[in-house]
Formats: structure tokens, C-alpha cells, sequence
């Protein structure tokens, strides 16, 4: 994951060596590397959005800003409300299940 301070090390190997020099900027982009992915997101975002609109073949502008309009609400309920909530389901499940294995059989025999 790009919010995480070991995987950007990986993925940057000058930041890993910027960080090894500046101990204390690990710190900092552990807290800000997931407001930037966010910024990232938010900003690329509507670009991409309305280039899929614009395939659709609006007449309009105003059709081709509905559209995207449309696509930018159903990203945003579902990055919200699926993708949160079942991503914080299932790694609660999945450690209960790898904390007690014996509970796969018993949720398989089920």
C-alpha cells in the first residue's frame, strides 16, 4: 500500500535514502501520505470521469457535466460506504478466522 511508510521505501528508493538522513520526516509522511494519495485521488479524479462521459457522446455540455456529475457521486457512495465498511468487515473477520482456524471448519460445514 502507497500509505504506508516500508512499502513507499520500496517503491522510492531516493525517499528511502532521504529518510535514513532525515529520521524525522518518517514521521511526517507517514502522516501525510494518505492525504496525499487522497489529493491525488480527488484531483485526477473528475479528469478521468469526464473523459469516460465524454465517449458517451453528450450532445451538450451541460449532458456531458451531468454525466460526469453522476459518475463522481456513485464513486464517491461507494468508495464510501462499500469499500470502508467491507474492507474493515473482512479484515475483521479474516484475523478472527486466523487467530481460531477451527472456526473455517465450522463456518464451512454450515
Amino acid at each position: 500500500s502507497l500509505t504506508e511508510i516500508n512499502s513507499l521505501k520500496t517503491t522510492l528508493p531516493r525517499l528511502a535514502d532521504a529518510l535514513e538522513t532525515f529520521p524525522a520526516l518518517e514521521s511526517f509522511f507517514a502522516l501525510v501520505a494518505p492525504l496525499l494519495l487522497l489529493t491525488l485521488n480527488e484531483s485526477l479524479l473528475p479528469s478521468i470521469l469526464k473523459w469516460f462521459a465524454a465517449w458517451e457522446g453528450h450532445v451538450g455540455a451541460s449532458l456531458l457535466e451531468a454525466s460526469l456529475f453522476v459518475k463522481l457521486c456513485a464513486f464517491v457512495f461507494i468508495q464510501t460506504f462499500f469499500v470502508s465498511a467491507l474492507s474493515g468487515t473482512i479484515t475483521a473477520e479474516l484475523s478472527n478466522y486466523l487467530d481460531n482456524p477451527e472456526k473455517i471448519v465450522d463456518l464451512l460445514a454450515n
